[in-house]
């Protein structure tokens, strides 16, 4: 009786694995399918010439007051991704503007992660 229960016992772990392979590898590929939102960086260009050229913006398409993601950018040369083509969920948390610089660093724009005075 307890060679037959270990028997059963194995049966139904190997079931659980196979299942957790066969939807592992599903969600994969559905993952693949998906369209693609461009990341932050593959949008703009982030070179600069001088300090007036960079600037805070929220790169992500939701708002400061809904889980914006403020990324120091050239404010000249940045376009924002076309929102509406995607599935934007934004959390409902409010992200104020960063409290540092942004500025021209060798021809990039880069934050200080300095606070102002």
């Amino acid at each position: 009786m307890k060679k037959h229960r270990r028997i059963e016992s194995r049966k139904y772990l190997i079931s659980v694995v196979l299942i957790g392979i066969i939807l592992g590898i599903s969600l994969a590929y559905l993952k693949n399918l998906s369209p693609k939102i461009p990341s932050v960086f593959e949008n703009l260009t982030n070179r600069c010439f001088t300090d007036l050229d960079c600037t805070w913006k929220i790169t992500n398409c939701c708002t400061e007051n809904a889980g914006g993601s403020w990324d120091c950018i050239n404010k000249r040369t940045y376009t924002l991704i076309d929102c509406e083509k995607f599935l934007i969920l934004c959390p409902q948390v409010i992200s104020p503007k960063p409290g540092f610089d942004c500025f021209c660093n060798k021809g990039s724009c880069e934050p200080t992660y300095e606070t102002k005075n």
